[in-house]
């Protein structure tokens, strides 16, 4: 089926949508409150919109968490990812990080929104762990999950949260890891020498402490100025209220010894690509985050008992090779 194809037959769909709705007349309401009618009223309305006599469909947007992308499972969400795109949930595995030559076990597995960003689904991953009595000391991640908040949230959890942190890129000018940051006296300076003028706190969406730092017209006569702001006003900084804790980490994320403790998660990356080959981990047999979820953990659970098989076979090998030591 071509594109134009695909959108006729849509279109046609939402007419017999836009159809059905309007034939529910005056108990509309009462109607409305059945959970097939609910879905189809949203799935009509975040789609299609009416023109005259005609039901035209809307351009769909990429992602959203409340946009329900088929009537078969209204919890499934569109989603794309280092470029794969995709109609359903997200997974998210925590396996023990093991000596090289130990085996590791999953300890969680949870199911999301597709849309649902990684660093949001942390806490609910380390609460998790928590409950079941396996926090743990050091949690190796990937740089998806390393915010200011989780990295400031975990110290507090009393959890060393170990993952790569994003490099800042201001399209080739100077990034403001490259500024002095004095958080006593409450200026900035640049790296031409140059001091901030004001320092103020803001709040954004739920962000509250995040700092502005402004320098003013002095930047009009820096020599660095075509290499810091395009702005008439001078170079502002906007950062993050955890934003020093996110630099000490891009700094940390350069030495040898971190490189060296990161080698402890790549083994989970593995444990993914199993239960993707050999469990069917990317086809969705059920409809519904619950009954996904409850698949996701069976196919965990089929990963740990052959690795529990293996750990007492290797257990017996080494209790054998004990004895004929003796």
């Amino acid at each position: 089926m071509s594109d134009d194809e695909r959108k006729e037959a849509l279109e046609r769909a939402g007419q017999d949508i836009h159809w059905l709705l309007s034939f529910l007349g005056p108990n509309r309401e009462s109607f409305l409150s059945l959970p097939e009618l609910e879905v189809l009223q949203k799935l009509f309305s975040q789609h299609f919109t009416i023109h005259g006599q005609a039901v035209r469909l809307e351009k769909e947007a990429a992602t959203g968490k409340e946009k329900i992308q088929s009537p078969h499972d209204p919890e499934a969400r569109y989603s794309t990812k280092r470029g794969k795109s995709w109609t359903g949930y997200k997974m998210h595995t925590t396996e023990t990080a093991n000596e090289k030559g130990e085996i590791n076990f999953i300890t969680d597995m949870v199911t999301a929104n597709a849309c649902e960003r990684d660093n949001e689904t942390l806490p609910q991953i380390q609460g998790n762990l928590e409950e079941c009595e396996l926090k743990p000391e050091q949690q190796f991640v990937d740089k998806a999950y390393i915010t200011g908040d989780n990295l400031a949230d975990s110290q507090e959890a009393d959890i060393q949260l170990i993952g790569e942190a994003s490099q800042l890129d201001n399209k080739g000018l100077l990034t403001a890891d490259e500024f002095s940051m004095d958080y006593e006296s409450k200026t900035a300076t640049c790296p031409a020498g140059n001091t901030s003028y004001s320092w103020k706190e803001f709040e954004t969406g739920k962000h509250k402490g995040d700092i502005q730092i402004s320098f003013g017209k002095q930047c009009q006569d820096c020599p660095l100025k075509d290499k810091c702001t395009k702005n008439e006003r001078g170079r502002i900084l906007r950062l993050h209220r955890h934003y020093q804790l996110l630099k000490e980490r891009r700094e940390e994320c350069k030495t040898e010894s971190f490189k060296e403790a990161m080698k402890r998660r790549p083994p989970v990356e593995g444990t993914i690509s199993e239960m993707v080959r050999s469990h069917g981990l990317r086809r969705s047999r059920y409809r519904g985050l619950a009954k996904n979820h409850l698949q996701n953990l069976m196919i965990g659970t089929a990963v740990n008992l052959k690795r529990l098989v293996k750990a007492m076979s290797m257990s017996k090998n080494s209790q054998k090779q004990q004895l004929a030591a003796v």
